[in-house]
């Protein structure tokens, strides 16, 4: 009999124990599961913003003009690499290059400089320019898609001279193709403003294609314009807002994300090596509610 009993009491233990565990790895799994479930949300969430990698390439080398001449001309070329992130289709209407000099001949020295625009310019290299510039359309990035951007400058030996240091700065404007995009599938659909947007940018000859055309609006003389303060606007060649273009593109301005890079570029490097920046961050995304 107590043999008897010692066995029972044995086997609903070792019940017990099985049960024990079943309940603890049940447990285990739903909170893993729950927790899965939170990073899977966390990723969509973040994959619904607009999430773009900026990957900038500066390759620089020199070559003669003519075999009988012995001075060099000097290419310098910037490659900007664009890839989407994110699980929708995105615009990209601009992608602005220029650069200046770090390091002139009239040895200007700096410390702790971080604003771009506070460097000297440096000829030709300074000229701003939308590599994103395609005529009577605007880049289209699928998910996973890499968009090339590329600027040519030819350059000669005084440039080199008188500039061997430059830093090559790259401003990025992306935006839902829900605003400017054009659709094709399942049936064919382009956004109300994409229209207005080709013939805004191309209007004065492109002239809005050859300096940063958006900015945000720091609230200064507030009561000279009916601009949000912090909010996205457009700049007219003198730098003012655009005030009609503004308000006529205001959904678009709110929906418009900015990414800034930055590379250096030493052209005293012997053998003019490839130099390369690869960065990735989420964009600048304008967050001011609509009024109205």
């Amino acid at each position: 009999e107590i043999v008897s009993v010692v066995i029972q009491i044995s086997n609903i233990t070792n019940g017990l124990l099985v049960l024990i565990s079943s309940l603890a790895s049940a447990l285990i799994t739903v909170l893993v599961g729950r927790r899965l479930r939170w990073f899977d949300i966390q990723e969509r969430t973040a994959r619904t913003e607009v999430s773009l990698n900026i990957d900038v390439h500066v390759r620089v080398f020199a070559t003669k003009r003519l075999p009988i001449e012995e001075s060099r001309t000097i290419v310098f070329e910037t490659r900007v690499d664009i890839k989407n992130n994110s699980r929708q289709v995105y615009c990209v209407p601009a992608v602005y290059i220029s650069a200046r000099a770090l390091i002139h001949t009239t040895q200007e020295t700096y410390d702790a400089e971080t604003d771009f625009t506070h460097l000297p310019k440096c000829g030709r290299l300074s000229n701003i320019t939308n590599v994103a510039r395609i005529e009577r359309s605007i880049v289209q990035l699928a998910p996973d898609e890499v968009e090339r951007f590329v600027r040519w400058d030819t350059l000669d030996e005084h440039f080199q001279e008188e500039y061997p240091v430059v830093v090559v700065n790259i401003e990025a404007f992306g935006c839902s193709a829900k605003l400017l995009g054009e659709f094709h599938a399942p049936k064919y659909k382009v956004q109300a403003q994409r229209a207005d947007w080709l013939r805004f940018m191309e209007q004065d000859g492109g002239v809005r294609h050859r300096y940063v055309v958006f900015d945000r609006w720091n609230g200064a003389n507030q009561s000279l314009s009916k601009l949000r303060s912090n909010a996205r606007y457009l700049k007219l060649t003198d730098g003012t807002p655009d005030i009609s273009a503004c308000q006529h593109f205001d959904s678009v301005l709110q929906g418009i994300v900015q990414w800034t890079r930055h590379t250096t570029v030493d052209l005293r490097t012997p053998d003019f090596d490839l130099l390369r920046q690869t960065t990735s961050a989420y964009g600048d995304l304008n967050t001011n509610p609509k009024e109205g």
